[in-house]
């Protein structure tokens, strides 16, 4: 099989391209600008690192003119002054391009990491895939935007993946890693809101990479958008409490009022289509244990 994979150098795609490539497969993986996330690709067998802007035409021309799938995971993320400019033309041009990219090269099926925030504001407790998008940021509108491009492509089956945090080794950005860097820095406070509303807004790398290898080997027809979720639900201030108990420390805790309702989320869909999870518990004591929580010391560094 092979597989084009875009934004090589993000971290889900750091570990689908490993799972990938040891499954045989042949994968091409572009990249926009090469950083130090690429390291860890070179070399690997049946891995051919692409430079390529998915919001340029002329680019496409480096990847092969025959693939078997496409998983779309570059987009660009980061709000700030002047950002949306980049949302349209990274997460909505992008995606015609790889549309008609897809088309061209017999791409069969695609697979395109979307995201929860695609539904803006969300009024009710428990999340699921016909809640209507309400008033979503500039983010989450050009999500959206993308899934109806590959939703009005002719012939080309797209599931999109509507993912929650991601949780892994070297996860960044979200509550709970953000959480957790404050926490190995030395900081034993928390602030949360709802410490007593329900939890599951999560998904571990390894069961996304497992979830799109399953995609791209089972029956794909039309456009489908799944929510993806962990298994279960905790309660926030279980959380923390969780992260406690591995640091061996207490973590003092502050509650403020929410700005918004909580929810958890449904991924039943997700799991009719092949996706496997474990219990939210599972995923984050998985996640602080391989971040190295259990070995901080008192005074917040690592041994």
């Amino acid at each position: 099989m092979n597989i084009v994979v875009t934004g090589g150098n993000s971290f889900l795609a750091g570990h689908l391209i490993p799972f990938l490539a040891s499954q045989g497969t042949t994968i091409f993986a572009t990249y926009r600008k090469p950083d130090s996330r690429l390291d860890r690709l070179q070399g690997l067998p049946g891995v051919r690192l692409l430079q390529l802007d998915v919001s340029e035409r002329d680019d496409y021309r480096r990847l092969p003119r025959q693939a078997d799938a496409v998983v779309h995971v570059a987009a660009a993320s980061v709000d700030g002054p002047g950002s949306i400019r980049q949302f349209i033309s990274c997460n909505v041009v992008g995606a015609r391009n790889i549309a008609h990219y897809a088309e061209a090269a017999g791409v069969k099926k695609l697979v395109y990491t979307s995201s929860i925030s695609i539904y803006g504001e969300i009024r009710v407790p428990v999340l699921e895939e016909t809640y209507p998008v309400t008033n979503p940021g500039n983010y989450g509108l050009t999500k959206y935007l993308a899934e109806r491009v590959f939703a009005e492509a002719g012939n080309l089956s797209c599931v999109a993946l509507r993912l929650p945090g991601i949780l892994g080794k070297g996860a960044h950005l979200a509550w709970i890693p953000s959480l957790l860097h404050r926490v190995m820095q030395g900081q034993r406070k928390a602030t949360i809101y709802s410490s007593q509303a329900f939890f599951n807004n999560a998904a571990h790398v390894d069961d996304i990479s497992q979830f799109i290898w399953a995609l791209l080997n089972g029956p794909m027809t039309g456009f489908k958008a799944v929510n993806v979720a962990a298994d279960d639900h905790m309660k926030v201030k279980e959380v923390i409490d969780l992260m406690a108990e591995i640091l061996g420390e207490k973590i003092e805790i502050t509650e403020v009022p929410a700005p918004k309702p909580s929810f958890t989320i449904l991924s039943d869909q997700a799991k009719e289509c092949g996706y496997k999870t474990r219990s939210i518990r599972q995923i984050l004591r998985c996640y602080f244990e391989v971040s190295g929580l259990g070995e901080v010391v008192a005074c917040g560094r690592v041994n």
